[in-house]
């Protein structure tokens, strides 16, 4: 179903007008293998954002990869994923961060923001995760990058929302999918508080960069990335998404 400042509004008692931008489309991702593929060429690999509003839905899966890479069959790369209801990000070998706060609640909508920046100075700040516009802090696992570490994630593989492999695959509904291209960005750039809600704003205005993309899922084409399919690329960068086994 989709997810609108509308439903929020109704829930909070405040009138539409309230509500400054409504996201009308989510995807929804169920039955085998449902993905969106891109090869990106080579981008900043030390600084970038990904952002996705994420609904979850039951699926007795222990992994559900929500953004991630494919290095060529070998077992090292970038994965933003579930594990037995935990967010984790994982990048070279590494349990890079683990949350220990676990996200079991399928009947709401999350706002999950990445944000790395392996240049800065201080280890603390090279990897960051939010949640509904606040910084995660508490973690079963946390491993700071190197200084000017550069990840799998952004390079010239094939990179994919959900995945193609056995019960790896994401399970639910997402909508508003962003990726920053060299920028290391915080949750304000895609949403804001009001009437103590976390809600989307329009993000049209953002500088993307050379992988950028913005995917709203306002067409309904499959198959080969084009501008009238699925996986479209909003942001004017032309950074479509391929889409195998959605409807």
């Amino acid at each position: 179903m989709p997810f609108s400042k509308e439903m929020l509004a109704g829930a909070s008692g405040q009138s539409t007008g309230f509500y400054d931008h409504t996201i009308d489309q989510s995807l929804r991702f169920a039955g085998t293998a449902p993905l969106l593929s891109r090869t990106f060429a080579t981008g900043n690999r030390r600084t970038y954002t990904f952002s996705a509003w994420i609904k979850r839905a039951p699926s007795g899966q222990t992994n559900e990869y929500i953004f991630h890479t494919s290095n060529a069959g070998a077992s090292a790369g970038s994965y933003l994923y579930f594990t037995n209801d935990i967010l984790a990000w994982y990048d070279s070998s590494t349990s890079v961060l683990s949350t220990n706060r676990k996200f079991r609640d399928f009947s709401s909508w999350y706002h999950i923001v990445l944000a790395v920046d392996t240049t800065d100075s201080t280890a603390g700040n090279r990897s960051k995760l939010y949640v509904n516009g606040v910084q995660e802090t508490d973690y079963s696992a946390e491993s700071n990058f190197s200084e000017n570490h550069q990840t799998y994630l952004n390079s010239n593989i094939d990179h994919f929302l959900s995945s193609s492999g056995t019960n790896l695959q994401f399970n639910g509904y997402m909508a508003e999918v962003h990726f920053i291209d060299g920028s290391q960005l915080t949750p304000a750039s895609f949403g804001e508080t009001k009437d103590g809600i976390w809600i989307p704003k329009d993000t049209s205005s953002l500088t993307f960069g050379t992988n950028g993309f913005r995917l709203q899922f306002d067409q309904t084409g499959t198959g080969t990335a084009s501008t009238s399919t699925i996986g479209a690329d909003t942001s004017g960068q032309d950074n479509h998404f391929a889409v195998t086994n959605l409807a």
